[in-house]
This record gives C-alpha cells, sequence and structure tokens, in this order.
C-alpha cells in the first residue's frame, strides 16, 4: 500500500482565530466532516464550507514547484466551540518519474490541525473511517511551528469508497483499481500534548494504471 507522510501546517502558536463555529461532535471531528468529508476535499468547496462560518483566510492560495507540486493551497483559521484550528485545501500532482514507477496521478487533500489535544475527536474519526490502520510511534522528532512536538503518535488508514460505504484494499490489484476508478482515499491522523491533525486524500483517477 501506498504511504503518505502527514503534513502538519507550520502557522505557528500566536495564531488567533476569528471565527467560532458550535459543534455537537468533538471540534476536530467536527471540522473533518463539516470541511473534508461533505467537500469531497475539493478545494473549491472547502472554501464554501469554511468561510460560510466564518472561517477567516490566513495564508494562500500559493503553489509550491517542488515535490509533491501543490497547487493552490489555502489556510483557513476556524474556531469550534472555542477550539482554536485550522483547515487548509489544495490539490497534488505526482509525476510518475517521482510515484514509485507508477502512472501520474492528481489528488485533492483536506488537512484540519488544532491546536490543543482532541483525543476524542481522534477516537471519532477512527470508528467513522471503519477500517483497519496501522500505527506509527516515529524514532525521530516531528515539529510544528517550529516547536518539537512530544509523544506524537501518528495514525495511517487507506480504503476505498464506494457510495458512502468505506471498505479496505485488500491487495494490489484493488489498489490499482480503486486508484484508477477515484474511490482511493487516505487519512493520516496526529495525535500528540498540544496538537491533533488529520489529513484526508483522495485520489482522482489515474489512467492506464497497471
Amino acid at each position: 500500500m501506498r504511504k503518505y507522510k502527514p503534513m502538519l501546517i507550520a502557522i505557528g502558536a500566536s495564531m488567533i482565530a476569528s471565527a467560532d463555529a458550535r459543534a455537537a461532535d468533538p471540534p476536530l471531528f467536527f471540522a473533518f466532516k463539516s470541511f473534508c468529508i461533505d467537500t469531497d476535499a475539493v478545494p473549491g468547496a472547502v472554501k464554501t464550507a469554511v468561510e460560510g462560518v466564518g472561517g477567516k483566510l490566513f495564508r494562500g492560495p500559493v503553489s509550491s514547484p517542488g515535490f509533491p507540486y501543490v497547487v493552490g493551497l489555502t489556510i483557513w483559521n476556524i474556531a469550534i466551540d472555542g477550539h482554536a484550528l485550522s483547515v487548509s485545501a489544495g490539490a497534488q500532482h505526482i509525476p510518475s518519474t517521482l510515484n514509485h514507477h507508477r502512472p501520474e496521478d492528481d489528488n485533492n487533500d483536506c488537512t484540519v490541525v488544532s491546536y490543543s489535544n482532541d483525543d476524542t475527536g481522534i477516537a471519532a474519526i477512527r470508528r467513522w473511517i471503519g477500517v483497519p490502520g496501522r500505527i506509527d510511534r516515529p524514532s525521530s522528532p516531528l515539529y510544528f511551528g517550529g516547536r518539537r512536538l512530544p509523544d506524537v503518535t501518528l495514525y495511517f488508514f487507506s480504503y476505498q469508497q464506494v457510495g458512502n460505504v468505506r471498505m479496505a484494499v485488500i491487495d494490489k490489484v484493488g489498489l490499482e483499481a480503486a486508484e484508477r476508478e477515484g474511490r482511493y482515499w487516505t487519512v493520516v491522523l496526529t495525535r500528540g500534548l498540544h496538537v491533533s491533525s488529520v489529513q484526508l486524500t483522495h485520489v482522482l483517477g489515474v489512467p492506464n494504471a497497471h
């Protein structure tokens, strides 16, 4: 299975959220559903959803010529029940030369970062995914906003989605079919003492994958 690294947005601790939405779910889970899932991680739809509840533009849109060739990355600040969060959305293009000798692909990405621990939100997202994942506790330190993150746990998930049903991808043939047909998604969760995050990636379809 393909492995994705978490992309924490290094905004820094001085960020001040300027909108305060109310949610019945834990803040990280609420934001994940509202801004990433309900929009299918489409950048324009994420923008509409975040700004529709008062999210304020922090940075972007910007593009990067370096790997993974991010296009139109945009970051917003928002608060959910008084918890400061950031939401980012953008597209990626990965050429075949950098895609482990596989065909090129295009992805949409949506990331939510909570500036405090949200174990309840992490647990809710894991239940929502509903397929087995992989847990990793990095041997080398991770950094966020220039600060070292202590005691970080990463959770990696990948699944195919048919309608509203999420199913595990069990072999290479199934993976390539899901990618080719735009049914393949990955989620990376970061759980730490002072930050929690979720990154959703949707492979939009890979023509002629083999």
